[in-house]
């Protein structure tokens, strides 16, 4: 249950999104830290960055 309510949150799907764009301006290692920073556990954090389908964007998100 606790994995749905985290996915669901709009504010880390904002960090995943960030940590997204920042792969392409940064580069990977970039990207990495700064979701371990801002708190999204690093099995999800590489998940999405290795995983497109993994990946939510920001309207969709929304919607939510």
């Amino acid at each position: 249950m606790a994995f749905f309510e985290r996915r669901t949150r709009l504010d880390d799907a904002m960090i995943v999104e960030n940590a997204i764009w920042l792969v392409g301006q940064s580069g990977l290692g970039a990207a990495l830290y700064y979701m371990h920073k801002k708190g999204i556990s690093r099995d999800v954090s590489e998940r999405v960055i290795i995983g497109p389908e993994y990946r939510r964007s920001y309207f969709r998100a929304q919607a939510h």
